[in-house]
């Protein structure tokens, strides 16, 4: 099994456990980059280091820190360079307004790279459809990962999938 097959299974499974535990799950997705007059100035070890600050600052947020699990995926890209998707998922029994919580991880996002840093909350209005709190069903799992668009990880040795439950960082 390759790297691309043992992301997506890991993925799979995680959602797989928190659809089983969690009746509704909110899932808030946003995508961080740094902004295009700073964009040279950053590699990808610069965004994983600003990345796992950022997890580490979200942990420490009394108001986001009770996701119950968290997926992460590093691109190079021609027109944002590195950049970061994420995808949170909290109890949707207890969590509503994803488009708050989005905006206010992306502020955080902000905060930790001193400005330099650029957020896209895909919780917004005109990507709504595509991303938002589901019942479980069977099939869950690939509903999710299609809605949600995360992206699958080519062989481009800057692309890595990192998962996470509550708790893990």
């Amino acid at each position: 099994m390759n790297q691309l097959q043992r992301n997506k299974t890991s993925m799979n499974t995680t959602i797989d456990q928190v659809v089983k535990q969690y009746s509704k799950v909110l899932s808030i997705r946003i995508d961080l980059y740094f902004i295009a007059n700073s964009l040279s100035q950053y590699n990808i070890h610069q965004l994983q280091y600003y990345v796992q600050k950022f997890i580490k600052a979200v942990n420490n947020s009394k108001d986001l820190k009770d996701y119950v699990a968290y997926f992460r995926v590093f691109e190079l890209g021609k027109d944002k360079g590195v950049h970061c998707h994420c995808l949170f998922m909290y109890d949707g029994q207890k969590r509503q307004n994803d488009f708050w919580i989005g905006m206010q991880l992306g502020k955080l996002w902000e905060k930790v790279t001193e400005g330099a840093g650029g957020y896209y909350n895909v919780n917004c209005t005109e990507s709504k459809e595509r991303v938002r709190r589901f019942q479980a069903t069977d099939g869950y799992q690939d509903k999710l990962l299609n809605i949600c668009q995360i992206p699958s990880v080519a062989a481009d040795i800057y692309q890595e999938t990192q998962l996470g439950l509550a708790g893990s960082e």
